[in-house]
């Protein structure tokens, strides 16, 4: 066994070691070092799940609903062939997109007397500016409303306000957004008719301009029935003038035949109206005197009476006077037969040729009414085309400024608590 002496010595007791009275203290700040830990890590935790909540992470809070309306019957007329119900589920597809979710953090209009629509002025928008798009995307759900054409925007966010306002920015932007496309599109649809309306309105004129220069040329189209008119009395005239021509014509053969075989007969009737000398009518007087006391001394007397002779040789002498007399007369009778003819023959000659340049002008003006009514026809025509294009622009300008395509029917109302 070992001696006693032989184990090592106890050291002393430290100076500085706590007495029993120290133990209290040393215990409390323990205590004090262990609050301070919980509650760095319950402020963290809180600080974390503020983040969280605040960016939309966490999806619990408030739900608010906002309503947009389409407008079936024009979806439909847009569309033609479209199931109706297809449309609104289109539509509903189009809200949380990224065109509309930028234009709905962009507006700041007051769209309702209870809600401001400041989306920059937000908390939940100032926490993290360059996702708040992706936030209001996480926090967006859009849905058809069964057998109806409304479609429903709902938001949840941690503060009521906060998703009411964000619900009906949404539905707002989309409905500006449509309205944009609508108007874009009949706009275009307003420029072309307006293009096409110049255009005809071009052409009308023109048109115009050709009925102007027909209507001014030197047969215009209001000449015709004066020209009708006119060649209808040249027709009658030559006519006429044909006719007496012929009784010339047979006139002076009757009187060159009559020259060519001396057997020319006149009476005092035929001398008057034959314009002889009134001298060959007293010879045939003088004659016929002769005669009847021939034939009362003949009857007396025999053929070489004395009385008789003389009477016979008067005769001769009258009739030698006639004779003379008639060829002068048939002569003169033939040159104004001749004269008369010519006369006629150079009359039909002129209203001929006065014909045929009427009937000419009859042929160009003829030409020019057809022209005339054709280019009538057509500006007609162009101007009918334009009263239609100001029917179709009329319609147009009212449907841009009537459009309801798709509308917020209601804003989203702040969830109560």
């Amino acid at each position: 066994m070992t001696d006693a002496r032989d184990m090592p010595p106890i050291p002393d007791a430290p100076t500085d070691a706590p007495s029993r009275d120290d133990a209290p203290a040393k215990s409390g700040r323990g205590k004090a070092g262990l609050i301070a830990g919980l509650v760095i890590v319950v402020v963290a935790a809180l600080a974390i799940a503020g983040y969280l909540i605040t960016t939309g992470t966490l999806n619990f809070g408030y739900t608010a609903t906002a309503i947009l309306e389409v407008d079936i019957e024009e979806a439909v007329k847009a569309e033609e062939g479209t199931v109706a119900h297809m449309i609104v589920a289109t539509h509903a597809k189009l809200v949380n997109t990224p065109q509309v979710r930028d234009r709905a953090l962009d507006l700041d209009d007051d769209y309702a007397s209870n809600i401001r629509l400041n989306i920059r002025e937000l908390e939940w928008f100032e926490a993290d500016p360059a996702t708040a798009s992706d936030r209001l995307a996480k926090m967006l759900t859009v849905k058809p409303v069964e057998d109806t054409a409304l479609i429903a925007v709902n938001v949840r966010a941690l503060d009521a306000k906060t998703a009411a306002i964000l619900a009906t920015a949404v539905a707002k932007a989309y409905e500006l957004n449509c309205l944009d496309a609508a108007e874009s599109q009949m706009l275009g649809y307003l420029e072309t008719l307006q293009k096409q309306k110049k255009e005809i309105e071009r052409e009308a004129e023109s048109e115009t301009l050709q009925m102007r220069r027909l209507t001014a040329g030197s047969v215009p189209p209001s000449a015709f029935p004066i020209l009708q008119t006119e060649h209808q009395t040249m027709t009658t005239r030559l006519a006429d003038l044909e006719t007496a021509q012929r009784n010339a014509t047979r006139s002076l053969n009757t009187l060159t035949q009559a020259q060519a075989d001396g057997i020319l007969h006149l009476t005092p009737e035929g001398i008057s109206l034959l314009n002889l000398d009134p001298a060959y009518a007293a010879l045939l007087v003088r004659k016929e005197t002769l005669l009847s006391e021939q034939r009362t001394l003949l009857s007396q007397y025999a053929d070489d009476h004395p009385s008789v002779t003389v009477i016979s040789d008067q005769l001769d002498t009258i009739q030698a006077s006639i004779a003379e007399e008639e060829a002068r007369a048939t002569a003169n009778l033939i040159t104004t037969a001749q004269s008369s003819l010519a006369i006629l023959n150079e009359d039909i000659a002129l209203l001929k040729a006065d014909i045929l340049s009427t009937e000419a002008k009859l042929t160009m003006c003829a030409k020019t009414q057809g022209d005339f009514d054709m280019v009538k026809a057509r500006r007609d025509e162009l101007q009918e085309q334009l009263g239609d294009l100001e029917t179709d622009i009329t319609r147009a300008m009212v449907e841009i400024e009537n459009y309801r395509g798709v509308r917020m029917r209601s804003m989203a109302e702040v969830p109560k608590e």
